[in-house]
């Protein structure tokens, strides 16, 4: 597809240039991520060349870019391209536009994740700060059941779970926007089981186990016959015996990693890092 774009349009057209930053997002999910990585700063740099530095597109292709720098641990290019993405999507869009207010959060949670460095403590801390106002003008605009501010309402709580202090409100957060999923679009999305996912992993962390496995089980029970092979039933099964090991639980929690271990196999392929750093970690 990618040579079919290539030879019809060009390198150089956005369009082209848009599915070099899909191939990247493909390859960074099969672990390859120096491919991603190279496939994503091409995009970049051909975005700009075509689009101009101020383009929305070309802000979220540094964001994409800024989480793969993340992920390999290089903080300082991961927070320029991060703070440079925020800063033109408010320039061009405004601070309180759905893009901007994502960007915000993403580039906090990117911050976060780089909290050792004295730049990405700093950024944490103002980019949480000045969440809350960006969120709370969205919401006044599009109305507290639009799509996209349920959908940037579980950005929000991942950025309030960042801070020990406030998990109680995350986890409020987290169940508001499950409430919205739940009124817009039932309960037989894969997407409502990902976001109790996030609740569980955030009740684990707030000390209470029984009640993560509780959520982790209800997640389960939406993930029907055709979703068996989902990644996220993986995470799930996974989070579950993780914790009846820590319960001394051992058999119960070799069955979940087994059943686990066969969805991952066969969606990634033997050879995948995650698969292999399960087997090492849980299958042997």
């Amino acid at each position: 597809m990618l040579a079919v774009l290539r030879d019809l349009q060009g390198e150089a057209h956005p369009d082209t240039l848009r599915l070099e930053l899909d191939l990247a997002n493909l390859a960074r999910l099969r672990g390859h991520l120096a491919e991603a990585q190279q496939r994503c700063e091409a995009a970049l740099e051909g975005l700009i060349a075509a689009r101009g530095e101020g383009d929305a597109v070309v802000a979220q292709a540094r964001l994409e870019l800024a989480s793969l720098y993340r992920e390999q641990g290089r903080c300082s290019e991961a927070l320029d391209q991060a703070g440079r993405a925020l800063a033109a999507l408010d320039a061009g869009l405004g601070p309180n536009h759905k893009q901007s207010v994502t960007a915000c959060l993403q580039a906090a949670l990117i911050a976060a994740e780089c909290r050792e460095t004295p730049e990405g403590a700093e950024l944490f801390a103002r980019l949480r700060s000045d969440a809350g106002k960006r969120f709370a003008s969205l919401k006044a605009t599009l109305g507290p059941t639009n799509v996209e501010v349920l959908r940037v309402m579980v950005y929000f709580a991942e950025v309030t779970a960042q801070t020990p202090a406030a998990r109680t409100q995350a986890l409020e957060r987290y169940r508001e926007a499950e409430d919205g999923f739940l009124e817009l679009y039932g309960d037989g999305v894969p997407s409502v089981a990902a976001l109790r996912l996030k609740q569980g992993k955030l009740l684990e962390q707030m000390g209470q186990a029984d009640q993560a496995l509780r959520t982790y089980d209800r997640a389960l029970r939406l993930l029907d016959r055709n979703l068996e092979r989902h990644p996220i039933r993986a995470e799930l099964l996974t989070a579950m015996g993780d914790l009846y090991r820590d319960k001394g639980r051992q058999d119960v929690a070799r069955r979940l990693w087994q059943d686990a271990f066969r969805i991952l196999r066969a969606t990634y392929g033997p050879d995948h890092p995650r698969v292999e750093q399960f087997r090492k970690e849980r299958a042997d």
